[in-house]
């Protein structure tokens, strides 16, 4: 009976089979492409639809490719019809490892170069052109290391395109800023569009400069609108390298309701915004806060903690927090059923700091189960002290982590 299905049914079983790989923190994960073996199984199960699923659908659902990839773009262009077939694309760097179409898989030839065929440098002209075909993308990546016209002018253009694509859940994108030749009004002008992207869940943003002096490639203020008008995120990770940004008030008054994951890393805040943002989106699970710190009040003083404006209860879900320094203390002050704490540091100033620690343990004590503590690679020789912990939270599993948050071998306590 299967068979005698129409084949707009068949479209809509296979869109609703849900790729669990889609979104990509990291360079080097294992993929998991169950929802291509998924859409495989549904194409064997008869003749009908191994012919309407083969190649078309199945082997264009997933696309990641090098931007100067161009005999792909132009095959693609001249093809739209299977534009529509793809749900997860990404720009990936040269070194990672392509998906590309079985069908146009002789279109394609890697070359270690910034040039197309005919000696122009790439310009992203064809793979804008594709990509505008691409209407019905869940998923979008993008990272670069060579030269083109995105990295010095912005994503906008990839944004501007991106707003077209009503089904877009996932954003994913890493971006190489050039470390010179950006004035400030072509800084400002940066990635000004991706504010005006709805729907999405995911977001992972990466942004790399190679001069901390440089201003921030991205205002926060476009960051801020972004987060504030996509009320379905439900992980947000943003991991910047070089100049520290910071986040004004607007940020502490956003409500994200189905927010699962925040994992910040190299941002700077004041404590009485970060807090006020942590107070209204008490759904938050899991917490990084890695290199991010403390902006100075107005009188220039001593800033204050991170938390430093943390009441108790504030984080009713957080079950995972990772962060360095001693900022985790006032977080554990705040009572949260805290079950994973990772990133406190070995060694403590004096007596009166591990004290504080002690305390602040005894407040999660009745959930946490495991604590990473910080431990420089020349001193994994010695044995961590634990002693301290155990006294405090017995039976908790204590493991080493190198600075900064690279797991290394475990030791139970």
């Amino acid at each position: 009976m299967l068979q005698f299905l129409p084949t707009e049914v068949v479209d809509a079983i296979v869109d609703n089979i849900e790729d669990e790989d889609n979104y990509f923190p990291g360079c080097n994960d294992e993929d998991n492409i169950q929802g291509h073996d998924d859409i495989l199984s549904l194409a064997l199960s008869c003749r009908s639809f191994a012919q309407h699923l083969i190649p078309s659908i199945l082997h264009y659902r997933t696309i990641w490719a090098h931007l100067d990839d161009h005999r792909l773009w132009h095959h693609l262009i001249d093809h739209p019809t299977l534009c529509l077939n793809v749900r997860d694309f990404r720009i990936v760097g040269q070194y990672q490892e392509p998906r590309i179409p079985m069908a146009s898989k002789e279109l394609v030839r890697w070359q270690d170069d910034d040039y197309d065929e005919n000696g122009e440098l790439i310009d992203g002209t064809r793979f804008l052109e594709a990509l505008r075909l691409m209407t019905r993308i869940r998923s979008f990546g993008y990272i670069w290391f060579g030269r083109c016209r995105f990295q010095t002018e912005g994503l906008d253009e990839i944004w501007e395109v991106l707003q077209l694509c009503p089904d877009l859940r996932i954003l994913n994108t890493t971006e190489f800023p050039p470390s010179s030749l950006l004035d400030d009004d072509t800084l400002v002008k940066r990635d000004s569009s991706p504010q005006k992207i709805r729907g999405i869940e995911t977001l992972h943003l990466s942004n790399i400069c190679s001069n901390s002096d440089m201003l921030p490639p991205i205002p926060t203020t476009y960051l801020t609108c972004f987060l504030s008008r996509n009320a379905l995120l439900q992980s947000v990770d943003l991991s910047f390298e070089g100049p520290y940004l910071p986040f004004d008030h607007t940020f502490g008054h956003i409500h994200l309701p189905h927010l699962y994951l925040l994992r910040l890393r190299h941002l700077i805040f004041h404590s009485e915004i970060l807090c006020s943002f942590l107070r209204r989106n008490p759904t938050i699970v899991n917490l990084s806060l890695v290199n991010c710190k403390p902006a100075l009040d107005i009188t220039n003083a001593e800033p204050p903690s991170l938390f430093h404006y943390l009441k108790e209860g504030d984080l009713p879900s957080l079950k995972i927090f990772m962060v360095d320094g001693t900022e985790w203390i006032p977080v554990c002050n705040a009572k949260p059923p805290l079950g994973y704490l990772h990133g406190i540091p070995n060694k403590f100033v004096d007596d009166g700091e591990r004290s504080q620690a002690s305390e602040a343990l005894r407040c999660v004590s009745s959930t946490l189960s495991s604590i990473a503590l910080v431990q420089d690679r020349e001193e994994w020789v010695r044995p961590l002290d634990v002693e301290w912990i155990e006294e405090v939270v017995p039976g908790v599993y204590c493991s080493r982590i190198r600075p900064w948050g690279m797991s290394a071998s475990v030791q139970p306590g």
